[in-house]
Protein backbone atom coordinates (compact mmCIF):
# COMPACT_ATOMS: atom_id res chain seq x y z
CA UNK A 1 0.00 0.00 0.00
CA UNK A 2 1.65 3.21 -0.74
CA UNK A 3 2.45 6.11 1.91
CA UNK A 4 2.11 9.45 1.98
CA UNK A 5 5.60 9.34 3.77
CA UNK A 6 5.79 13.13 4.60
CA UNK A 7 2.34 12.74 7.13
CA UNK A 8 3.76 9.40 7.87
CA UNK A 9 7.34 11.19 9.18
CA UNK A 10 5.10 13.69 11.36
CA UNK A 11 3.41 11.03 12.81
CA UNK A 12 6.71 8.66 13.78
CA UNK A 13 8.53 12.07 15.19
CA UNK A 14 5.07 12.81 17.31
CA UNK A 15 5.46 8.53 18.45
CA UNK A 16 9.22 9.21 19.58
CA UNK A 17 8.40 11.91 22.21
CA UNK A 18 6.44 8.95 23.83
CA UNK A 19 9.52 6.51 23.59
CA UNK A 20 11.78 8.07 26.45
CA UNK A 21 8.92 6.69 29.08
CA UNK A 22 9.48 2.83 27.54
CA UNK A 23 13.44 3.18 27.76
CA UNK A 24 12.90 4.12 31.50
CA UNK A 25 11.10 1.19 32.07
CA UNK A 26 13.42 -0.85 29.78
CA UNK A 27 15.96 0.16 32.19
CA UNK A 28 14.53 -1.41 35.28
CA UNK A 29 14.11 -3.83 33.59
CA UNK A 30 10.10 -4.24 33.48
CA UNK A 31 8.75 -6.31 30.99
CA UNK A 32 8.46 -5.42 27.58
CA UNK A 33 4.86 -3.80 27.46
CA UNK A 34 2.17 -5.17 24.24
CA UNK A 35 1.31 -0.94 22.79
CA UNK A 36 -2.17 -0.07 21.91
CA UNK A 37 -3.93 -3.24 21.21
CA UNK A 38 -6.89 -2.74 18.43
CA UNK A 39 -9.73 -4.23 18.88
CA UNK A 40 -11.58 -3.20 15.85
CA UNK A 41 -11.85 -3.33 12.95
CA UNK A 42 -10.14 -6.56 12.54
CA UNK A 43 -7.12 -7.07 10.64
CA UNK A 44 -8.60 -7.57 6.64
CA UNK A 45 -11.96 -6.35 7.66
CA UNK A 46 -14.32 -5.01 5.20
CA UNK A 47 -16.37 -2.24 7.23
CA UNK A 48 -19.60 -0.92 5.93
CA UNK A 49 -19.45 2.54 5.26
CA UNK A 50 -21.14 4.88 7.99
CA UNK A 51 -22.10 8.39 7.01
CA UNK A 52 -21.22 9.57 11.05
CA UNK A 53 -17.63 7.72 10.61
CA UNK A 54 -16.43 4.24 10.91
CA UNK A 55 -15.81 3.12 14.89
CA UNK A 56 -12.63 2.30 16.06
CA UNK A 57 -11.95 0.50 19.60
CA UNK A 58 -8.68 -0.01 21.43
CA UNK A 59 -7.50 -1.26 24.37
CA UNK A 60 -4.69 0.24 26.39
CA UNK A 61 -4.98 -2.34 29.20
CA UNK A 62 -1.19 -3.82 29.07
CA UNK A 63 0.37 0.06 28.12
CA UNK A 64 2.12 1.35 30.20
CA UNK A 65 -0.48 4.26 32.75
CA UNK A 66 2.04 7.41 32.88
CA UNK A 67 1.81 8.76 29.76
CA UNK A 68 -0.82 9.56 26.48
CA UNK A 69 -1.00 7.27 23.65
CA UNK A 70 -1.24 7.82 20.08
CA UNK A 71 -3.16 5.74 17.11
CA UNK A 72 -2.66 6.70 13.00
CA UNK A 73 -4.85 5.74 10.03
CA UNK A 74 -4.11 5.97 7.26
CA UNK A 75 -7.08 5.60 3.97
CA UNK A 76 -5.84 5.51 0.45
CA UNK A 77 -8.45 5.19 -2.54
CA UNK A 78 -6.67 6.15 -5.83
CA UNK A 79 -5.92 9.90 -5.40
CA UNK A 80 -7.74 10.34 -2.30
CA UNK A 81 -5.21 10.17 0.78
CA UNK A 82 -6.32 11.11 3.99
CA UNK A 83 -4.40 10.47 7.64
CA UNK A 84 -6.41 11.02 11.28
CA UNK A 85 -4.31 10.40 13.99
CA UNK A 86 -6.08 9.89 18.10
CA UNK A 87 -4.53 10.60 21.58
CA UNK A 88 -5.79 8.50 24.26
CA UNK A 89 -5.40 9.39 27.95
CA UNK A 90 -4.23 6.47 29.91
CA UNK A 91 -3.45 7.77 33.11
CA UNK A 92 -7.14 7.33 34.33
CA UNK A 93 -8.88 4.10 35.25
CA UNK A 94 -10.59 3.80 31.54
CA UNK A 95 -8.69 1.12 29.38
CA UNK A 96 -10.76 0.90 26.72
CA UNK A 97 -11.70 4.18 24.24
CA UNK A 98 -13.92 3.88 21.04
CA UNK A 99 -13.70 7.27 18.65
CA UNK A 100 -14.57 7.17 14.78
CA UNK A 101 -12.93 7.72 11.65
CA UNK A 102 -13.79 11.34 10.11
CA UNK A 103 -14.96 11.69 6.58
CA UNK A 104 -14.85 8.06 5.89
CA UNK A 105 -14.67 7.37 1.86
CA UNK A 106 -15.81 4.67 0.36
CA UNK A 107 -13.67 2.21 -0.96
CA UNK A 108 -10.73 3.84 1.16
CA UNK A 109 -7.93 0.64 1.99
CA UNK A 110 -6.85 1.56 5.11
CA UNK A 111 -3.72 1.07 7.79
CA UNK A 112 -3.73 1.16 11.46
CA UNK A 113 -0.45 1.29 13.26
CA UNK A 114 0.46 2.99 16.53
CA UNK A 115 3.18 2.17 18.67
CA UNK A 116 3.51 -1.97 17.80
CA UNK A 117 2.24 -3.47 14.90
CA UNK A 118 -0.27 -2.12 12.59
CA UNK A 119 -3.40 -3.24 10.66
CA UNK A 120 -5.26 -3.02 7.46
CA UNK A 121 -9.26 -2.72 6.93
CA UNK A 122 -11.26 -1.86 3.69
CA UNK A 123 -14.34 0.90 3.70
CA UNK A 124 -17.61 -0.95 2.49
CA UNK A 125 -19.74 1.09 -0.26
CA UNK A 126 -23.10 2.75 0.89
CA UNK A 127 -25.75 1.30 -1.15
CA UNK A 128 -26.03 1.59 -4.80
CA UNK A 129 -27.95 4.98 -5.96
CA UNK A 130 -27.57 6.80 -9.20
CA UNK A 131 -28.83 10.08 -10.37
CA UNK A 132 -28.85 11.33 -13.75
CA UNK A 133 -29.32 15.01 -15.09
CA UNK A 134 -29.04 16.92 -18.32
CA UNK A 135 -25.92 19.30 -18.76
CA UNK A 136 -26.01 22.99 -19.58
CA UNK A 137 -28.95 22.40 -22.08
CA UNK A 138 -31.93 20.21 -22.95
CA UNK A 139 -31.77 20.74 -26.88
CA UNK A 140 -29.89 19.72 -29.43
CA UNK A 141 -29.47 19.19 -33.41
CA UNK A 142 -28.61 15.43 -34.20
CA UNK A 143 -27.90 16.51 -38.13
CA UNK A 144 -24.13 15.73 -37.00
CA UNK A 145 -22.45 19.42 -38.19
CA UNK A 146 -20.67 20.40 -35.24
CA UNK A 147 -23.24 22.43 -33.66
CA UNK A 148 -24.68 21.44 -30.78
CA UNK A 149 -25.09 17.63 -32.43
CA UNK A 150 -24.96 15.85 -29.47
CA UNK A 151 -26.53 15.92 -25.61
CA UNK A 152 -25.09 15.25 -22.19
CA UNK A 153 -26.42 12.85 -19.94
CA UNK A 154 -24.32 13.46 -16.58
CA UNK A 155 -24.88 11.32 -13.74
CA UNK A 156 -23.15 10.30 -9.96
CA UNK A 157 -22.43 7.33 -8.51
CA UNK A 158 -22.48 6.18 -5.59
CA UNK A 159 -20.51 2.95 -5.67
CA UNK A 160 -18.09 1.59 -8.63
CA UNK A 161 -21.01 0.01 -11.19
CA UNK A 162 -21.38 -0.81 -14.94
CA UNK A 163 -23.64 1.52 -16.69
CA UNK A 164 -26.17 0.75 -19.73
CA UNK A 165 -28.48 3.94 -21.40
CA UNK A 166 -31.95 3.70 -22.53
CA UNK A 167 -33.40 6.17 -24.97
CA UNK A 168 -36.81 5.84 -25.67
CA UNK A 169 -39.91 8.16 -27.28
CA UNK A 170 -43.06 7.09 -25.95
CA UNK A 171 -42.46 4.38 -24.18
CA UNK A 172 -40.71 2.78 -27.36
CA UNK A 173 -37.32 1.95 -27.40
CA UNK A 174 -34.83 4.10 -29.49
CA UNK A 175 -31.39 3.28 -28.47
CA UNK A 176 -29.58 1.13 -25.89
CA UNK A 177 -26.05 2.00 -25.56
CA UNK A 178 -23.33 0.17 -22.90
CA UNK A 179 -21.30 3.07 -21.11
CA UNK A 180 -18.96 0.31 -19.27
CA UNK A 181 -17.94 0.73 -15.87
CA UNK A 182 -17.94 3.91 -13.82
CA UNK A 183 -16.31 4.66 -10.63
CA UNK A 184 -18.16 6.45 -8.04
CA UNK A 185 -19.06 10.23 -8.23
CA UNK A 186 -19.49 12.13 -11.41
CA UNK A 187 -19.61 10.90 -15.02
CA UNK A 188 -21.42 11.46 -18.26
CA UNK A 189 -22.40 10.36 -21.56
CA UNK A 190 -23.39 11.50 -24.53
CA UNK A 191 -25.92 10.40 -27.26
CA UNK A 192 -25.30 11.76 -31.07
CA UNK A 193 -29.08 11.68 -31.70
CA UNK A 194 -28.69 8.02 -33.42
CA UNK A 195 -30.73 5.48 -33.38
CA UNK A 196 -30.15 1.75 -33.13
CA UNK A 197 -30.59 1.41 -36.71
CA UNK A 198 -27.57 4.31 -37.06
CA UNK A 199 -30.31 7.08 -38.46
CA UNK A 200 -30.76 10.35 -37.15
CA UNK A 201 -33.61 10.34 -34.54
CA UNK A 202 -36.97 12.35 -35.25
CA UNK A 203 -37.64 15.78 -33.94
CA UNK A 204 -39.53 15.47 -30.64
CA UNK A 205 -39.02 14.05 -26.81
CA UNK A 206 -37.12 11.69 -25.38
CA UNK A 207 -36.85 10.28 -22.28
CA UNK A 208 -33.04 9.19 -21.09
CA UNK A 209 -32.59 6.37 -18.92
CA UNK A 210 -29.34 5.08 -17.41
CA UNK A 211 -29.15 1.84 -15.13
CA UNK A 212 -26.38 0.40 -12.99
CA UNK A 213 -25.22 -3.19 -12.11
CA UNK A 214 -22.92 -3.39 -9.23
CA UNK A 215 -20.25 -6.54 -8.25
CA UNK A 216 -22.97 -8.10 -6.94
CA UNK A 217 -25.14 -8.24 -9.63
CA UNK A 218 -27.93 -4.82 -8.38
CA UNK A 219 -29.75 -2.88 -10.56
CA UNK A 220 -30.29 0.60 -9.72
CA UNK A 221 -32.32 3.01 -12.71
CA UNK A 222 -32.08 6.47 -12.76
CA UNK A 223 -35.36 8.32 -12.84
CA UNK A 224 -35.84 9.30 -16.63
CA UNK A 225 -33.97 12.50 -18.13
CA UNK A 226 -36.16 13.86 -21.13
CA UNK A 227 -34.31 15.80 -24.08
CA UNK A 228 -35.54 17.24 -27.17
CA UNK A 229 -34.12 16.88 -30.63
CA UNK A 230 -34.38 19.62 -32.91
CA UNK A 231 -35.28 20.07 -36.53
CA UNK A 232 -32.65 20.91 -38.52
CA UNK A 233 -28.80 21.82 -38.37
CA UNK A 234 -29.15 24.34 -35.47
CA UNK A 235 -26.49 26.19 -37.13
CA UNK A 236 -28.44 29.22 -38.55
CA UNK A 237 -28.28 31.61 -35.33
CA UNK A 238 -29.92 34.74 -36.75
CA UNK A 239 -31.71 35.15 -39.90
CA UNK A 240 -32.74 38.92 -40.09
CA UNK A 241 -34.45 41.33 -42.92
CA UNK A 242 -33.05 44.48 -44.38
CA UNK A 243 -35.00 47.34 -45.75
CA UNK A 244 -36.11 47.05 -49.48
CA UNK A 245 -34.89 49.93 -51.50
CA UNK A 246 -32.61 51.60 -49.55
CA UNK A 247 -29.67 50.97 -51.50
CA UNK A 248 -29.00 50.28 -55.79
CA UNK A 249 -30.95 47.17 -56.39
CA UNK A 250 -27.40 45.56 -57.60
CA UNK A 251 -26.78 45.59 -54.05
CA UNK A 252 -29.75 45.77 -51.70
CA UNK A 253 -29.54 43.10 -49.38
CA UNK A 254 -32.59 42.06 -48.37
CA UNK A 255 -31.81 39.19 -45.58
CA UNK A 256 -29.10 38.57 -44.02
CA UNK A 257 -28.02 35.24 -42.15
CA UNK A 258 -25.33 34.24 -39.81
CA UNK A 259 -24.88 30.29 -39.95
CA UNK A 260 -22.52 27.95 -38.18
CA UNK A 261 -20.45 25.28 -40.04
CA UNK A 262 -18.67 23.04 -37.12
CA UNK A 263 -15.51 25.38 -37.94
CA UNK A 264 -16.25 28.41 -39.37
CA UNK A 265 -18.14 31.58 -39.28
CA UNK A 266 -20.56 32.20 -41.95
CA UNK A 267 -22.34 35.53 -43.46
CA UNK A 268 -24.72 35.56 -45.86
CA UNK A 269 -26.67 38.47 -47.56
CA UNK A 270 -29.33 37.89 -49.78
CA UNK A 271 -29.31 40.10 -52.91
CA UNK A 272 -32.22 38.87 -55.60
CA UNK A 273 -30.85 41.49 -57.90
CA UNK A 274 -27.09 40.88 -57.34
CA UNK A 275 -24.90 42.21 -60.41
CA UNK A 276 -21.40 40.94 -59.07
CA UNK A 277 -19.62 43.44 -61.42
CA UNK A 278 -21.03 46.41 -59.41
CA UNK A 279 -19.99 45.05 -56.38
CA UNK A 280 -16.59 46.30 -55.24
CA UNK A 281 -16.10 46.16 -51.47
CA UNK A 282 -17.44 44.44 -48.57
CA UNK A 283 -16.86 44.93 -44.92
CA UNK A 284 -17.67 42.92 -41.81
CA UNK A 285 -17.19 43.57 -38.18
CA UNK A 286 -17.54 41.05 -35.63
CA UNK A 287 -17.43 41.34 -31.89
CA UNK A 288 -17.19 38.31 -29.86
CA UNK A 289 -17.37 40.21 -26.30
CA UNK A 290 -14.36 39.71 -24.60
CA UNK A 291 -13.54 42.06 -21.94
CA UNK A 292 -10.95 43.33 -23.76
CA UNK A 293 -13.54 44.87 -26.30
CA UNK A 294 -11.90 42.97 -29.13
CA UNK A 295 -13.61 43.53 -32.53
CA UNK A 296 -12.54 41.74 -35.90
CA UNK A 297 -13.20 43.79 -38.96
CA UNK A 298 -13.16 41.92 -42.46
CA UNK A 299 -12.03 43.96 -45.29
CA UNK A 300 -12.76 42.57 -49.16
CA UNK A 301 -12.24 44.53 -52.05
CA UNK A 302 -12.58 43.14 -55.74
CA UNK A 303 -9.75 43.46 -58.25
CA UNK A 304 -9.71 44.32 -61.88
CA UNK A 305 -9.69 41.15 -62.57
CA UNK A 306 -12.29 40.24 -59.90
CA UNK A 307 -10.72 38.59 -57.82
CA UNK A 308 -11.39 39.22 -54.15
CA UNK A 309 -8.60 39.93 -51.52
CA UNK A 310 -9.83 39.82 -47.82
CA UNK A 311 -8.24 40.91 -44.78
CA UNK A 312 -9.07 40.87 -40.71
CA UNK A 313 -7.27 43.13 -38.58
CA UNK A 314 -7.84 43.17 -34.65
CA UNK A 315 -9.33 46.63 -33.21
CA UNK A 316 -9.84 47.52 -30.22
CA UNK A 317 -12.72 49.64 -28.95
CA UNK A 318 -12.22 51.80 -25.70
CA UNK A 319 -10.51 54.71 -24.13
CA UNK A 320 -7.29 52.90 -25.29
CA UNK A 321 -7.84 52.82 -28.65
CA UNK A 322 -4.49 51.22 -29.41
CA UNK A 323 -3.53 50.68 -33.49
CA UNK A 324 -5.14 48.06 -34.99
CA UNK A 325 -3.49 44.94 -35.60
CA UNK A 326 -3.44 42.48 -38.61
CA UNK A 327 -4.75 39.20 -38.74
CA UNK A 328 -3.63 36.23 -40.42
CA UNK A 329 -5.86 34.35 -41.73
CA UNK A 330 -5.78 32.78 -45.06
CA UNK A 331 -9.38 30.55 -44.57
CA UNK A 332 -11.41 34.00 -45.57
CA UNK A 333 -13.24 32.86 -48.04
CA UNK A 334 -15.82 35.33 -50.40
CA UNK A 335 -18.07 34.42 -52.84
CA UNK A 336 -20.95 36.22 -54.95
CA UNK A 337 -23.92 34.18 -56.76
CA UNK A 338 -25.51 32.15 -54.33
CA UNK A 339 -25.41 33.21 -50.90
CA UNK A 340 -25.63 31.40 -47.65
CA UNK A 341 -28.70 29.66 -48.10
CA UNK A 342 -29.89 31.63 -50.43
CA UNK A 343 -30.21 31.34 -54.62
CA UNK A 344 -28.60 35.28 -54.99
CA UNK A 345 -26.27 36.68 -53.01
CA UNK A 346 -23.04 36.76 -51.00
CA UNK A 347 -20.99 35.15 -48.70
CA UNK A 348 -18.44 35.36 -46.54
CA UNK A 349 -16.94 32.30 -44.74
CA UNK A 350 -14.37 33.23 -41.29
CA UNK A 351 -13.04 30.22 -40.14
CA UNK A 352 -13.20 29.79 -36.09
CA UNK A 353 -8.98 30.15 -35.71
CA UNK A 354 -9.16 33.64 -36.82
CA UNK A 355 -11.66 34.78 -34.09
CA UNK A 356 -11.85 34.60 -30.26
CA UNK A 357 -14.29 34.56 -27.62
CA UNK A 358 -17.46 32.32 -27.41
CA UNK A 359 -20.33 34.58 -29.05
CA UNK A 360 -20.68 37.47 -31.36
CA UNK A 361 -22.53 40.45 -32.98
CA UNK A 362 -22.39 41.30 -36.63
CA UNK A 363 -22.15 44.05 -38.47
CA UNK A 364 -22.31 43.96 -42.42
CA UNK A 365 -22.23 46.32 -45.03
CA UNK A 366 -21.76 45.95 -48.92
CA UNK A 367 -20.86 48.64 -51.32
CA UNK A 368 -20.30 49.64 -55.00
CA UNK A 369 -17.18 51.42 -54.07
CA UNK A 370 -14.36 51.53 -51.63
CA UNK A 371 -13.88 55.20 -49.78
CA UNK A 372 -12.50 55.93 -45.89
CA UNK A 373 -15.66 57.28 -45.60
CA UNK A 374 -18.19 54.83 -47.06
CA UNK A 375 -19.17 58.21 -49.34
CA UNK A 376 -20.71 55.75 -51.56
CA UNK A 377 -23.53 53.51 -52.58
CA UNK A 378 -23.82 51.01 -49.73
CA UNK A 379 -26.34 49.21 -47.99
CA UNK A 380 -25.86 48.21 -44.19
CA UNK A 381 -27.50 45.68 -43.25
CA UNK A 382 -30.07 45.00 -41.65
CA UNK A 383 -31.76 47.72 -41.83
CA UNK A 384 -29.65 50.19 -41.24
CA UNK A 385 -29.04 49.06 -37.41
CA UNK A 386 -25.23 48.94 -36.50
CA UNK A 387 -24.87 45.23 -34.46
CA UNK A 388 -26.94 42.50 -34.56
CA UNK A 389 -27.37 40.77 -31.70
CA UNK A 390 -25.79 38.63 -29.68
CA UNK A 391 -25.59 34.66 -30.64
CA UNK A 392 -23.79 31.90 -29.85
CA UNK A 393 -20.18 30.24 -30.91
CA UNK A 394 -19.64 26.59 -31.30
CA UNK A 395 -16.16 26.76 -30.90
Amino acid sequence: MRHNFLRRAAVIAAFATILPAFTAHAADEEPEPDGVAIVTPADGELVPYQRTGIPITVDLTDVYSDDDHMLAVECNYQEYNDLDVFYFDNTGTQKTFTTRLRDPYPGATCEMYGLVGSRFFTIGYPPQKINAFAGNRREFYPERNGYRDKIRIGFTLTAPAEITAEVTRNGRSVRTASIGVREQGVSHWDWDGRTQAGTIAAPGRYDVVLTSTDAAGTQVTSTPVTVTARPGDGATALNAADKIGDAPAAIDVRRLRVTYHVRNLVIGAAIPKLRAAKVASIYVMVDTGRRDDAVYILYADRNRRGKWKPSIVRDQIGDAEPPPTDVKCPGVRVSTGRGEGFSRGLEVRVPAGCLSGDRARVNFMVGTAYDQNWNNDTDYAPNGRYWLPWVDQPY
